[in-house]
């Protein structure tokens, strides 16, 4: 973390120096505002540039690192318990009760999951009742440990 800050702190202070040398510069031998808001144009697009560069190149480590624990999905797929249809008809669930039982599973909040499905809160807290009702709980722990007995969810 300190050699990133120490990077980014080097690069800020070379640019001030480049900014510092092309003001002398404009000022001293009268170089139009056009040429001087040119060069800083260009400038700021080579940084962003630089940047976007380094952004990627992480985020594609980060990609690769997860790809290479899905590298074999038969293997994992055999290994982890499939969800039963059966069940999960029986008991009345809907898809939509499915995916919220699923995010309350993995430990999300209700506004969490309500983000990520794009609903409103209340429609959140909706699908909880209904799942609970269903299930025939009364909180989360109880819903997904039932569910996990069902074999609704994994």
């Amino acid at each position: 973390m300190k050699k990133t800050i120490l990077i980014y702190g080097l690069a800020l202070t070379g640019a001030l120096i480049v900014f510092k040398l092309i003001e002398y510069s404009y000022f001293s031998y009268r170089i139009s505002l056009d040429a001087y808001l040119g060069i800083v144009s260009i400038l700021f697009l080579v940084a962003g540039l630089l940047v976007g560069n380094f952004i990627r190149k992480r985020q594609s480590v980060v990609a690769t690192s997860a790809e290479v624990k899905e590298a074999n999905p038969v293997i994992e797929a055999a290994i982890q318990p499939q969800p039963d249809p059966a069940q999960i008809e029986d008991i009345g669930l809907s898809q939509r009760e499915l995916e919220v039982l699923t995010f309350i599973a993995e430990g999300h909040s209700n506004q969490e999951i309500a983000e990520k499905l794009f609903v409103s809160i209340n429609t959140i807290k909706t699908h909880t009742a209904n799942i609970y009702s269903k299930l025939g709980v009364r909180r989360r722990t109880q819903a997904v440990s039932k569910a996990k007995e069902l074999k609704i969810i994994t």
